[in-house]
């Protein structure tokens, strides 16, 4: 599929107008229905039926910085990482330098992260309604702490599995609607009532295209679903893998995960991580212990590699590394509210994406990855 994607998308170098895109199907099925067909009939247009509907402004405020700005927000983001103590992980050698994150201070607010949620049956994620919507799912936090839902999460189940957007973190006792992709694009049937959690989540390809698409499109947190099911389409042809409803989750449970730095994950008391992969760059980071090793196995078991002929540089230090990221040159910037609590930053330079969750001041999550090569 990503081959003919790629057609479409050369072969059509303007948009058509608005009155000639077919209509969007109020049932998500038929939603399903209407994509297959236009993939099946071939370079019929460029714009994807599933996003005409979503090109609305986004529910979320969003907010504009000056220059100034946006180097005072990077040197609070800076001044975070400073706080931050880095541990060399000694066993990860050769073209693979590993660091586990601590930090002195600890999120002032209560969390349960949602796998932990989900086990302890204090936290339930269902369709939105009986017909359901392909981007949208339902979170029922039904506890009395705050929930913490991290980037890339995978939840099976319902009528089709899929990955979450963003980094949130939702109040106690709430009802939210959050923004998610799907990634078994063959089904839209209910399997399951509510949604489980695996012990796995998106990869870092998939991770680092929600990066790019939020902070490209800048239409809150929605992601183009073509671009995802092209990275699920990756990574089948990568493991040389089909199914009947080109689901990711049973790509990932079956895959040799040749590809993979940490194929059984990291599995260890710690705030965040930050890892050199020969040329790949992953930092992922939680300001509460307890959550980020809920988040830790399961986002670590995606993190990608290409050798290299030779290993690189040693990173250094790596808090001066952080800094040497941000003050790369600035291209874009992003910041809205996010769909839970605080504000939702996404910085692009020259060779990286960061995101960063603030709440109350307080920046609770943040994360970077390289650009694609």
């Amino acid at each position: 599929m990503s081959k003919l994607i790629k057609k479409i998308k050369n072969l059509f170098q303007k948009k058509i107008p608005d009155n000639q895109v077919p209509t969007q199907a109020s049932d998500p099925q038929e939603q399903i229905q209407m994509q297959q067909q236009v993939f099946q009939q071939g370079p019929m247009i460029e714009r994807n039926v599933w996003d005409t509907a979503q090109e609305a402004p986004p529910a979320q405020k969003q907010y504009k910085y000056n220059e100034t700005e946006v180097e005072a927000l990077k040197k609070e983001l800076i001044a975070h990482v400073s706080q931050l103590d880095f541990q060399v992980i000694s066993e990860y050698n050769n073209g693979i330098q590993a660091f586990k994150i601590a930090n002195p201070t600890e999120f002032s607010k209560p969390i349960i992260e949602l796998g932990k949620g989900l086990e302890e049956k204090v936290v339930e994620v269902v369709e939105i309604s009986e017909n359901g919507s392909v981007n949208d799912l339902k979170v029922l936090n039904k506890s009395n702490k705050f929930l913490l839902i991290y980037e890339g999460s995978l939840l099976e189940g319902e009528k089709q599995n899929r990955v979450v957007n963003a980094t949130l973190l939702l109040e106690p006792n709430s009802d939210t609607v959050i923004p998610v992709s799907c990634v078994e694009q063959g089904r839209w049937e209910r399997k399951t009532q509510g949604f489980s959690k695996p012990d796995y989540d998106g990869n870092s390809s998939m991770r680092r295209s929600l990066k790019k698409q939020i902070i490209m499109q800048k239409r809150g947190y929605v992601a183009s679903q073509s671009e995802i099911w092209e990275e699920v389409d990756k990574f089948a042809t990568k493991e040389q893998m089909s199914n009947s409803t080109s689901d990711y989750s049973d790509y990932y449970q079956n895959s040799k995960k040749e590809n993979f730095v940490f194929k059984e994950g990291l599995t260890f008391k710690t705030k965040g991580v930050f890892v050199k992969a020969y040329e790949e760059d992953y930092f992922d980071y939680v300001n509460n212990q307890d959550a980020f090793s809920e988040v830790l196995e399961r986002v670590s078991k995606g993190y990608e590699m290409h050798k290299q002929d030779k290993s690189p540089e040693p990173v250094g230090e790596p808090k001066t590394y952080f800094e040497s990221i941000l003050n790369e040159n600035h291209k874009d910037l992003l910041v809205q509210d996010s769909v839970g609590l605080g504000k939702d930053i996404r910085i692009e330079t020259a060779n990286h994406y960061i995101s960063a969750l603030q709440v109350e001041n307080e920046i609770l999550a943040m994360s970077f990855c390289k650009k694609e090569a």
